[in-house]
């Protein structure tokens, strides 16, 4: 560091001052003892020392001494508060902060819910169709979501019905054998469920998505459609016209239709998400799921895309006709009014899930 005109005036003062003080020292040693140098003569060996030393002040060697002291001392006074930031940073980029829904309001659970009474049912609470602080995540070996006691207005039958959900793939659970996000009914007794599932199941290449009703017989699927790590809305309908399937992932719409007449009628039982109720061995969902509704009447077109419009924290489009309604945001409740909650095995909730959620 160059000093100042007058910090080198002050410093050259201090140190003639320094060795006016040595010289006055050896005066009075000189007079007590025999020297072989006179104390003039060492006054002016103190004024040369003194010239010499002053015009070294601005030296390379002295600046960098300098420099690298002052270097030495910005990082022992400031060194823990740059660690500090760089560790602020590292947690903060982990979390996800450069993704725009890192500062995105986020529902909790129950925020909004459909209220019955004699009027009729309507929705009640925040209703914005924020995204959820929570999604359900499964294991692909021991977890899931059962209802195992009678669901009020289940349809079954050839009634109509429709069963939406928002899903991720995981690992290696779009190649498994029937990967179900969600059914009820299914190979019970010989019958026939409703339910959608990811992954080879009886019939179908990995990563296709089907709707089953008939047991492979008119199943409409979608092949080689869903992708690791992305999420995807799912829609799986049956009407009196026959069975629709609807996957949207991308932004991109995939459809397919199923046979014309069932042959066979939804038997009543269990509802389960993430899980398969009668087939061995048994067949979990390795991923996530968010946002699960049950219908007792078939979904427009216009109705379906509106839902996938409102994202994944949308609440319901039909009230009347809803059976069940599990955003699954922290609990498997059920917030349809019709108290059809279920009991969560083994699932976590999921709180940094949308890291990998891309809005509609």
């Amino acid at each position: 560091m160059r000093l100042g005109k007058q910090q080198r005036f002050q410093s050259m003062i201090e140190y003639k001052k320094f060795f006016e003080k040595k010289f006055h020292q050896k005066k009075c040693l000189g007079k007590a003892s025999a020297g072989t140098q006179s104390a003039m003569e060492y006054r002016n060996f103190l004024e040369r020392s003194l010239t010499t030393s002053l015009s070294n002040f601005d030296s390379p060697a002295v600046k960098s001494f300098t420099k690298n002291q002052s270097a030495m001392e910005y990082f022992m006074t400031y060194g823990w508060a740059i660690l500090i930031i760089a560790v602020v940073l590292t947690v903060l980029f982990s979390m996800g902060i450069t993704n725009p829904l890192f500062f995105a309001p986020k529902a909790t659970a129950g925020s909004c819910q459909v209220m019955r009474t004699p009027v009729g049912p309507s929705l009640e609470g925040i209703c914005n169709n924020e995204i959820p602080q929570y999604v359900a995540q499964f294991n692909g070996a021991s977890s899931y979501i059962a209802n195992t006691a009678p669901m009020l207005d289940l349809p079954v039958g050839y009634a109509p019905e429709t069963l939406t959900a928002w899903a991720v793939v995981t690992g290696n659970g779009g190649a498994g054998e029937s990967n179900f996000i969600a059914d009820y009914g299914q190979y019970r007794d010989g019958g026939a469920g409703f339910g959608v599932y990811v992954g080879t199941g009886d019939c179908n290449p990995p990563y296709s998505v089907t709707l089953t009703s008939l047991a492979c017989v008119g199943e409409p699927t979608i092949f080689d459609v869903i992708k690791p790590n992305v999420w995807f809305f799912v829609v799986g309908e049956k009407s009196q016209n026959g069975l629709f399937l609807y996957v949207i992932i991308d932004n991109a719409a995939h459809s397919a239709y199923g046979a014309s007449s069932p042959t066979q009628g939804t038997f009543a039982g269990p509802f389960y998400i993430g899980f398969v109720n009668g087939i061995f061995p048994p067949s979990y969902w390795q991923g996530s799921i968010a946002n699960v509704q049950l219908y007792n009447t078939s979904l427009s077109s216009r109705q379906v895309n509106s839902l996938f419009q409102e994202g994944i924290g949308g609440a319901p489009i039909d009230l009347q006709h809803l059976v069940g309604w599990w955003p699954l945001n922290g609990n498997a409740n059920d917030y349809s009014g019709n108290m059809n909650d279920g009991t969560a095995s083994n699932v976590i909730w999921s709180g940094t899930w949308w890291q990998s959620y891309t809005p509609s």
